[in-house]
């Protein structure tokens, strides 16, 4: 038997209020279908079967993880042959330095673009591509600059890089300052020649072969502004760099049908060149049909 007593605030009733309940004749609980029983278990069982599952497959990503991990930082992934293509100018051993090739770094530290980068500052690199060659060989492959023209001993390429000091002949056009003007000196190889200098790159660059052997320099002025210096002492005033080639032919067409001497041909407006000679007594222009 059990008995249940009152709660104590009601200690203070008779003792003939206790209630005295009998279980003994207390209904059993009912007892679960064996089917319901089964489909639990089944449920569970599956559940775990999952859990398994999910738990290998994590275990087998982190493992194969942890192997690839090992393998590439392993020391025979380092680069050990570095290969370079193209170069004439600058040597091998700047390229592979500059790409930071030389000390034999692990193929995965690689960082591809910044090392191309890096090859791109040398002064005479126009392009770069580097690529891995697993499991041990980077290949650089460069294209050089060509230089156009020498501007203050310096040569030049047609973008206004500063590429080398020129050697002592260079067959390449000088540009230079006009007479009674002043530029700054170009800088050191990697670094661009001043604006200044910039038109009369433009017109080494588009000078036709026909004219090119005339001209002895390419004369520049701070107000952008371009003079050809010619071998027979003449010269030609081209004024700003637009319609060279207009300006080119009318020069040409002067050269050829005239034995201009010591003077001056202004071709600013190409259709209209001005001659002018210079004697002793005094300055005389004409103007000569296109």
């Amino acid at each position: 038997m059990t008995t249940v007593r009152r709660p104590a605030h009601l200690h203070s009733q008779r003792a003939a209020d206790d209630v005295v309940i009998d279980l003994r004749d207390s209904p059993a609980p009912p007892e679960i279908d064996p089917r319901f029983q089964k489909r639990r278990l089944d449920v569970q069982a599956a559940r775990d079967r999952r859990r398994i599952r999910v738990l290998r497959a994590v275990t087998v990503v982190i493992l194969v993880a942890a192997a690839a991990y090992g393998v590439v930082r392993s020391p025979l992934l380092v680069v050990r042959k570095a290969r370079v293509n193209g170069e004439v100018q600058t040597s091998s051993s700047a390229i592979l330095t500059a790409a930071g090739l030389t000390t034999r770094p692990l193929m995965i530290d690689l960082r591809l673009g910044r090392s191309a980068a890096a090859v791109a500052r040398l002064p005479w690199i126009d392009t770069v591509r580097i690529r891995r060659s697993w499991p041990d060989t980077v290949l650089v492959d460069v294209t050089e600059r060509v230089p156009v023209a020498v501007v203050g001993g310096m040569l030049v390429d047609a973008s206004g890089r500063v590429l080398s000091v020129a050697p002592g002949f260079a067959p390449l056009l000088a540009v230079r300052p006009d007479i009674g003007t002043s530029a700054p000196a170009p800088p050191g190889p990697g670094a661009t020649v001043p604006s200044v200098y910039r038109p009369g790159l433009d017109v080494v660059v588009a000078l036709p072969p026909a004219l090119r052997a005339d001209v002895g320099a390419v004369l520049v002025r701070p107000d952008g502004t371009v003079r050809l210096s010619l071998v027979d002492g003449a010269s030609a005033l081209l004024g700003d760099t637009s319609a060279l080639a207009q300006k080119f032919e009318a020069v040409l067409t002067l050269v050829e049908r005239v034995r201009l001497g010591h003077e001056a041909v202004d071709v600013s407006v190409p259709g209209a060149p001005v001659l002018t000679r210079l004697p002793v007594t005094g300055t005389v222009s004409t103007r000569t049909g296109g």
